[in-house]
């Protein structure tokens, strides 16, 4: 099987935002479904956008019965702006949706009024993402999403600045001691992080 392409990422977002079945769209794109599961999977995005927008965030919403005073007299709690802000029964609502076919928000009806916690498939950050680990697989180290992260912030700012990666690595020890400095000049040079091969 042929590796997945960026034009392939494409198709995928647009179909499984059109509310394609898995099954049909691995068939329109000549895979099985459990390799459009596993991109699908494997690439989403978390988002907060919306995150919070109304008290249906709360699971107990539909069935609280709280009461608070207000200037109208005693109301329903869960009808006051905020209300799981501080309320001792608040448990996070989460959606079906994610953790079944599609996995995704794209393409949902309710996502522009939805308050709950959100993972979107962009084929763009996927290429990326898949890119991103072809180049640290052929360096043989294999850091992960989130200490790549981390050495970008401090990196790529302080390069910019003049700073040798050197004295980057050498003030910031406890990010980078598991890495060569050659590992991590050679990162940049192929592009793992904002500041390039250019900016030393």
């Amino acid at each position: 099987m042929s590796q997945m392409k960026i034009a392939d990422r494409n198709r995928i977002e647009f179909l499984v935002a059109l509310g394609w079945p898995l099954p049909k769209i691995a068939a329109d794109l000549g895979r099985s479904p459990s390799t459009i599961r596993n991109e699908l999977l494997g690439h989403r995005l978390d988002s907060n956008k919306g995150y919070g927008c109304s008290n249906r965030i709360c699971a107990h919403f539909d069935e609280c019965l709280r009461k608070t005073f207000s200037a109208h007299g005693e109301v329903l709690r869960k009808n006051s702006s905020g209300c799981f802000e501080s309320c001792p029964d608040f448990r996070e609502a989460t959606c079906l949706r994610l953790s079944k076919p599609p996995f995704v928000c794209n393409g949902c009806q309710k996502e522009r009024v939805c308050p709950l916690k959100k993972k979107f498939y962009i084929a763009s950050a996927a290429q990326t993402g898949y890119e991103t680990k072809l180049r640290l697989s052929r360096t043989g180290i294999h850091p992960s999403d989130d200490d790549i992260r981390n050495m970008n912030d401090i990196l790529s700012p302080s390069i910019c600045k003049g700073q040798s990666v050197s004295a980057i690595m050498n003030a910031h020890e406890s990010t980078f001691k598991d890495y060569a400095r050659s590992t991590v000049y050679g990162w940049i040079k192929a592009g793992l992080f904002s500041a390039k091969g250019h900016d030393l």
